[in-house]
Protein backbone atom coordinates (compact mmCIF):
# COMPACT_ATOMS: atom_id res chain seq x y z
CA UNK A 1 0.00 0.00 0.00
CA UNK A 2 1.20 3.45 -0.73
CA UNK A 3 0.56 7.02 -1.72
CA UNK A 4 1.58 8.34 -5.11
CA UNK A 5 3.52 11.62 -5.13
CA UNK A 6 0.47 13.66 -6.16
CA UNK A 7 -0.87 15.43 -3.08
CA UNK A 8 -2.91 18.56 -2.62
CA UNK A 9 -2.84 19.67 0.99
CA UNK A 10 -2.86 23.04 2.66
CA UNK A 11 -0.66 24.19 5.52
CA UNK A 12 -2.18 23.31 8.86
CA UNK A 13 -3.93 20.23 7.51
CA UNK A 14 -1.09 17.86 8.45
CA UNK A 15 -0.63 17.11 12.12
CA UNK A 16 2.22 15.51 14.04
CA UNK A 17 0.39 15.53 17.35
CA UNK A 18 -0.62 11.89 17.87
CA UNK A 19 1.32 8.85 19.08
CA UNK A 20 0.60 5.83 16.86
CA UNK A 21 0.18 2.48 18.61
CA UNK A 22 0.08 0.10 15.62
CA UNK A 23 1.97 -0.53 12.40
CA UNK A 24 0.59 1.01 9.24
CA UNK A 25 1.44 2.17 5.76
CA UNK A 26 1.16 5.45 3.92
CA UNK A 27 -2.36 6.00 2.62
CA UNK A 28 -4.21 4.14 5.38
CA UNK A 29 -6.71 5.81 7.69
CA UNK A 30 -5.98 6.02 11.41
CA UNK A 31 -8.57 6.14 14.17
CA UNK A 32 -8.70 7.38 17.74
CA UNK A 33 -7.56 4.65 20.12
CA UNK A 34 -10.12 3.27 22.54
CA UNK A 35 -10.14 5.28 25.75
CA UNK A 36 -7.95 8.03 24.36
CA UNK A 37 -8.72 11.62 23.57
CA UNK A 38 -6.71 12.54 20.46
CA UNK A 39 -7.22 16.25 20.68
CA UNK A 40 -3.61 17.31 20.10
CA UNK A 41 -3.86 20.01 22.75
CA UNK A 42 -0.85 18.82 24.72
CA UNK A 43 1.62 17.82 22.05
CA UNK A 44 3.41 15.45 24.40
CA UNK A 45 0.23 14.03 25.94
CA UNK A 46 0.59 10.25 25.63
CA UNK A 47 -3.20 9.94 25.79
CA UNK A 48 -3.40 11.38 22.28
CA UNK A 49 -3.12 8.04 20.48
CA UNK A 50 -4.22 6.75 17.09
CA UNK A 51 -4.11 3.33 15.44
CA UNK A 52 -4.95 1.37 12.30
CA UNK A 53 -7.79 -0.96 13.29
CA UNK A 54 -9.69 -3.90 11.81
CA UNK A 55 -13.17 -2.99 13.11
CA UNK A 56 -14.08 0.65 12.52
CA UNK A 57 -17.77 0.62 13.32
CA UNK A 58 -18.42 3.40 15.82
CA UNK A 59 -14.77 4.55 15.87
CA UNK A 60 -13.64 8.11 15.07
CA UNK A 61 -11.35 8.55 12.04
CA UNK A 62 -8.54 11.07 12.65
CA UNK A 63 -6.77 11.26 9.28
CA UNK A 64 -4.69 9.72 6.53
CA UNK A 65 -1.30 8.31 7.48
CA UNK A 66 1.60 10.00 5.61
CA UNK A 67 4.37 7.83 7.12
CA UNK A 68 5.12 4.10 7.15
CA UNK A 69 4.89 2.94 10.77
CA UNK A 70 7.18 0.00 11.55
CA UNK A 71 8.02 -2.07 14.61
CA UNK A 72 11.72 -2.93 14.34
CA UNK A 73 14.59 -3.44 16.75
CA UNK A 74 16.27 -0.04 16.62
CA UNK A 75 19.44 -1.43 18.25
CA UNK A 76 20.01 -3.53 15.12
CA UNK A 77 18.39 -1.57 12.30
CA UNK A 78 17.96 2.16 11.67
CA UNK A 79 14.73 3.70 10.45
CA UNK A 80 14.66 4.37 6.72
CA UNK A 81 13.92 8.09 6.68
CA UNK A 82 13.96 8.09 2.86
CA UNK A 83 10.76 6.02 3.08
CA UNK A 84 9.26 8.22 5.83
CA UNK A 85 9.45 5.41 8.39
CA UNK A 86 8.61 6.04 12.04
CA UNK A 87 8.67 3.60 14.95
CA UNK A 88 5.50 2.35 16.65
CA UNK A 89 4.94 4.47 19.76
CA UNK A 90 6.28 7.66 18.21
CA UNK A 91 4.46 10.45 16.41
CA UNK A 92 3.41 10.11 12.78
CA UNK A 93 2.33 12.67 10.18
CA UNK A 94 -1.43 12.57 9.65
CA UNK A 95 -3.34 14.55 7.02
CA UNK A 96 -6.84 15.67 7.95
CA UNK A 97 -7.75 17.32 4.65
CA UNK A 98 -6.56 17.22 1.06
CA UNK A 99 -6.51 15.23 -2.14
CA UNK A 100 -4.43 12.05 -2.35
CA UNK A 101 -3.82 9.17 -4.75
CA UNK A 102 -3.71 5.88 -2.81
CA UNK A 103 -4.11 2.16 -3.34
CA UNK A 104 -5.45 1.54 0.17
CA UNK A 105 -8.80 0.56 -1.29
CA UNK A 106 -10.98 -2.25 -0.07
CA UNK A 107 -12.58 -4.87 -2.28
CA UNK A 108 -15.31 -3.23 -4.31
CA UNK A 109 -13.91 0.23 -3.68
CA UNK A 110 -13.85 2.87 -6.40
CA UNK A 111 -15.82 1.05 -9.09
CA UNK A 112 -14.63 1.88 -12.59
CA UNK A 113 -17.93 1.70 -14.48
CA UNK A 114 -21.42 3.04 -13.92
CA UNK A 115 -20.49 5.57 -11.24
CA UNK A 116 -20.63 9.34 -11.52
CA UNK A 117 -17.76 10.95 -9.64
CA UNK A 118 -17.33 12.37 -7.07
CA UNK A 119 -18.94 9.72 -4.91
CA UNK A 120 -18.86 9.03 -1.16
CA UNK A 121 -15.83 7.31 0.42
CA UNK A 122 -16.30 5.34 3.64
CA UNK A 123 -13.68 4.29 6.20
CA UNK A 124 -13.48 0.53 6.27
CA UNK A 125 -11.55 -2.26 7.98
CA UNK A 126 -7.76 -1.95 8.23
CA UNK A 127 -7.84 1.74 7.33
CA UNK A 128 -8.98 1.13 3.75
CA UNK A 129 -11.40 3.26 1.74
CA UNK A 130 -14.65 1.72 0.49
CA UNK A 131 -17.37 2.79 -1.91
CA UNK A 132 -20.08 0.23 -1.20
CA UNK A 133 -23.51 1.72 -0.72
CA UNK A 134 -24.12 -0.86 2.02
CA UNK A 135 -21.71 1.05 4.24
CA UNK A 136 -24.15 3.98 4.48
CA UNK A 137 -25.89 3.98 7.86
CA UNK A 138 -24.03 0.90 9.10
CA UNK A 139 -21.52 2.56 11.43
CA UNK A 140 -18.83 3.14 8.82
CA UNK A 141 -17.99 6.85 8.81
CA UNK A 142 -17.88 9.00 5.70
CA UNK A 143 -14.32 10.29 5.30
CA UNK A 144 -14.38 12.00 1.91
CA UNK A 145 -15.08 11.41 -1.75
CA UNK A 146 -13.68 9.30 -4.55
CA UNK A 147 -12.71 11.69 -7.34
CA UNK A 148 -11.76 8.91 -9.80
CA UNK A 149 -12.16 5.19 -10.22
CA UNK A 150 -9.37 2.69 -9.68
CA UNK A 151 -6.67 2.94 -12.36
CA UNK A 152 -4.74 0.05 -13.95
CA UNK A 153 -2.22 0.10 -11.07
CA UNK A 154 -4.98 -0.07 -8.43
CA UNK A 155 -4.82 3.58 -7.33
CA UNK A 156 -7.69 6.06 -7.02
CA UNK A 157 -7.77 9.80 -6.31
CA UNK A 158 -9.64 10.75 -3.14
CA UNK A 159 -10.59 13.95 -1.42
CA UNK A 160 -10.26 13.45 2.34
CA UNK A 161 -12.06 15.82 4.70
CA UNK A 162 -11.96 15.03 8.41
CA UNK A 163 -11.99 18.51 9.92
CA UNK A 164 -15.19 20.11 11.09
Amino acid sequence: MALKPFRSQLDGKVEVAYFITSTGQQGQLVFASTGSAPVGMGLDDTNSRVEVIASVSGRVPVGLLLDDVVNIDLSKYPLNTAKNEVQVGSKASIATEGEFVTNCLGAGAAPATGVVYPTTAYAGPNGFFFHQAGFAGSGYPVVGKFLTGRDSDGYAKLSVGLRN
